[in-house]
């Protein structure tokens, strides 16, 4: 039996034994939840995040990511989202982490990821584009000027084209 890694469930050990998945809680002090450790490795098939990545550390961000790929069955798919570094506000806080298309998909091949296929939304409906494609655009609106830059991104087509969703499988 596979979990497909939403809610409490349980995963099939090495040896067929089964063991409960406890949820995920957070550590005093911090802001982040921790992906936990007894998962066995090879037993998710499908993992999805609740939170945007770019809430978290980068190093934070590596950790999870290996954390999942190591829990992903063979062919099994993680979903994640980030908000794109050119449509986050300029008066950010610098605790925030904002990532670009090619640094989000870099990170996710870093830990294994083999095929990365990045959606966009529009209207309730998901397309899969060319990561070519959109890195072109995001390069476009990133060359603008900052006042340009602002304007552009108040399109809705816009924002919806650099909002960053990936489909990573193993």
């Amino acid at each position: 039996m596979k979990n497909d890694g939403a809610g409490e469930g349980a995963c099939a050990g090495p040896r067929g034994e089964f063991g409960k998945r406890r949820s995920t809680s957070r550590r005093p002090g911090r802001g982040t939840r921790r992906a936990p450790k007894d998962v066995p490795s090879s037993c998710i098939d499908v993992a999805y995040t609740k939170c945007r990545l770019d809430l978290l550390r980068p190093g934070e961000v590596l950790d999870l990511l290996a954390e999942v790929y190591r829990a992903l069955a063979p062919r099994g798919t993680f979903l994640c989202m980030a908000v794109n570094r050119l449509l986050s506000p300029q008066d950010q806080p610098a605790a925030r982490t904002t990532y670009t298309i090619a640094e989000l998909r870099a990170m996710l091949r870093k830990v294994g990821f083999r095929q990365v296929t990045q959606y966009v939304r529009w209207r309730d409906t998901y397309a899969a584009l060319p990561s070519s494609v959109l890195r072109l655009f995001e390069a476009i609106v990133g060359a603008l000027t900052p006042n340009r830059r602002v304007q552009t991104c108040r399109s809705s087509i816009v924002r919806a084209a650099l909002d960053i969703r990936f489909a990573a499988r193993k």
